[in-house]
């Protein structure tokens, strides 16, 4: 968890090296959006970038880290930007959709909730990039409900109380009074986007 400016944000770091294969898929599979951090691009990860892709995970950010180890040094940065573009070309599916590129620096926050000490990027910090994307994802209608009850054993007949339902609130918002329908997913998965 991430507390930046009041907002508390959850990341799941992944490794990007192939032996750690089942860790990246499962963290995808978690996934809402991701945030692609690198220090150049290696194999890990552009395999990262396909795995996120065949996914359909979004890349909101390319975060080009460690940045105090090079000075903060805007030619270090444009070199991994070039870098990037030209071996993550296939990462949106046009130009325009293309993600930022954000250099960061972890242990002080630069880049991240502030620019303070790279003074030349006139960028988005990380922060802003997420709360951005979680405004345009934030599911806002009750259509939007998604509700999934996993296996028989998530149902419970308990006596004074009736049958509880557990499962999992995956988008939407559930409030007091609002009523669910509960369907098997083959009667609905016409309907889903």
């Amino acid at each position: 968890m991430l507390s930046c400016d009041g907002r508390v944000i959850t990341l799941i770091d992944t490794p990007g090296f192939f032996r750690f294969i089942s860790n990246i898929i499962y963290g995808a599979h978690l996934s809402d959006l991701a945030i692609l951090v690198v220090e150049g691009v290696e194999a890990g990860t552009i395999n990262v970038a396909r795995i996120l892709q065949a996914f359909g995970i979004p890349v909101i950010a390319i975060a080009v880290t460690k940045m105090d180890v090079v000075g903060y040094s805007e030619l270090r940065y444009q070199e991994i930007c070039e870098d990037v573009n030209l071996q993550l070309k296939n990462i949106s599916n046009n130009q325009a959709d293309f993600p930022a590129i954000i250099p960061v620096c972890s242990l002080s926050g630069e880049g991240i909730s502030k620019f303070e000490k790279i003074d030349w990027i006139h960028s988005e910090t990380l922060v802003e990039v997420i709360e951005k994307a979680r405004i345009e994802i934030s599911p806002n209608r009750i259509e939007d409900l998604h509700f999934v009850v996993e296996g028989n054993h998530e149902v419970h007949s308990l006596s004074g109380i009736g049958t509880v339902v557990v499962g999992s609130l995956e988008t939407g918002i559930i409030s007091k009074n609002t009523k669910l329908l509960l369907e098997p997913i083959s009667t609905i998965e016409g309907r889903l986007p």
